[in-house]
């Protein structure tokens, strides 16, 4: 993320939470979080060194990138991840001690916990969050961090005609879920990675999460007048956040407006549906 997107991102937020003083308990996280990439920019401690055949892996249906590609500077990643927690500290978000304990996190482990977060291990999180007196929650929030800004770099390198014909699951770059989707003005469907913000293709009449084509076990429910709808499956019991561009929104970034929409997750979990 460069300087200025950092920037233009923490202006969003903050105008959401002057409109919408709901927010005003969980935005500042994430402001705080655009504020420490734009003043560390590319300091994260973390790359993707995207591999020779990155190209014959994605026509050939596998993810440009995978935990093996992941290289990690121990002491400038540690050093990024304690910054951001004592950000956090200064700022009174959630319990000071929950962050004030990354001052525990060591240059061995990290590489492990980074990795462990790509791979979605919850297990190796959690044995560590225990023995560092962090919320797991929150040390995954903030490992999540760099983690993602590596990959979106990794992803800026890979061209779009290298997955024209993805239809997958999971993101082409990275093989993560996706976060959010977009109907776009030619009504095309596209999905958004989580992770690395890849956008790609995928087919409107099937469930983006479980791949279930059975239309009867399809919907979707809108608050009226808004632009995102909620779309859910009956056989997986996931739901996914969808903008629809052709009514508005589209100068949002997709993961600004995941972020921005929490209300929308706690209608679809109240009607039982799951994001993970």
């Amino acid at each position: 993320m460069t300087y200025h997107q950092a920037l233009e991102r923490e202006t969003y937020l903050k105008k959401t939470m002057e409109e919408n003083p709901d927010y005003a308990g969980i935005l500042p996280l994430f402001v705080a979080i655009c504020e420490h990439i734009r003043e560390n920019p590319g300091a994260g401690g973390i790359s993707f060194a995207l591999p020779a055949d990155a190209e014959d892996r994605v026509r050939g249906g596998s993810p440009a990138v995978t935990g093996e590609e992941l290289v990690v500077d121990a002491a400038a990643a540690v050093s990024f991840l304690q910054g951001l927690a004592d950000r956090m500290m200064a700022l009174g978000i959630g319990e000071s001690a929950q962050f004030k304990n990354f001052r525990y996190l060591t240059e061995r482990e990290v590489p492990t916990l980074l990795q462990a977060w790509f791979q979605g291990q919850r297990g190796v999180l959690q044995s560590a969050a225990f023995r560092l007196r962090i919320n797991p929650g929150v040390l995954e929030t903030l490992l999540a961090v760099p983690v993602k800004e590596a990959a979106a770099e990794a992803a800026a390198n890979v061209p779009e005609e290298w997955y024209a014909g993805w239809d997958g699951l999971t993101c082409p770059v990275c093989a993560s879920e996706p976060a959010m989707a977009e109907l776009q003005e030619d009504e095309s469907k596209h999905l958004s990675c989580g992770v690395c913000r890849t956008q790609w293709h995928f087919r409107r009449t099937a469930c983006p999460l479980c791949g279930n084509e059975d239309t009867e076990k399809l919907s979707h429910f809108m608050v009226e007048g808004d632009f995102i709808r909620v779309e859910v499956c009956g056989r997986c019991h996931r739901y996914l956040k969808t903008r629809d561009s052709r009514l508005g929104g589209r100068e949002v970034p997709l993961d600004l407006l995941d972020v921005t929409t929490m209300h929308l997750d706690i209608l679809a979990e109240r009607h039982g549906f799951s994001r993970t």
